[in-house]
């Protein structure tokens, strides 16, 4: 499904939060922009998921109970065709900047999410993205 307005993000997003409420809420607010959106609640799921199908964008929740996002960015950022990774955090001073791998993700976004937030950070996704 290509959503409206994003003609360049083509494809299912993966939501990864352990996190309930937000995990949810980033998930409705990315189907109310025509996204097929599919959630993880912690790494293990989210690279099994990974495994077995081809997402477009991947957001994740910095710190989980199985590791950080950033680990999972590590984990995706060698694949040939590495979905676009936007790192999610409730830290005020957005965590990952200065990590390892912190500062080469596509784009960060803070909680709580904003629809005007979410839809600045898509933008910013989509133009990195190569024309076909």
């Amino acid at each position: 499904m290509t959503p409206n307005g994003h003609p360049g993000l083509g494809g299912p997003i993966l939501v990864v939060d352990d996190d309930t409420v937000s995990r949810l809420v980033l998930a409705h607010m990315l189907r109310g922009l025509g996204f097929e959106v599919v959630q993880a609640d912690d790494l293990g799921p989210a690279l099994e998921l990974l495994g077995t199908t081809h997402f477009a964008v991947v957001f994740s929740d910095y710190s989980m109970p199985g590791g950080t996002g950033l680990q999972l960015f590590e984990t995706l950022r060698n694949l040939p065709s590495r979905p676009s990774f936007v790192l999610v955090t409730g830290i005020v001073d957005r965590a990952g900047h200065g990590e390892p791998g912190g500062d080469s993700v596509d784009a960060h976004l803070a909680k709580p999410v904003s629809t005007r937030s979410l839809r600045a950070c898509l933008r910013t996704i989509e133009s990195r993205v190569p024309s076909p």
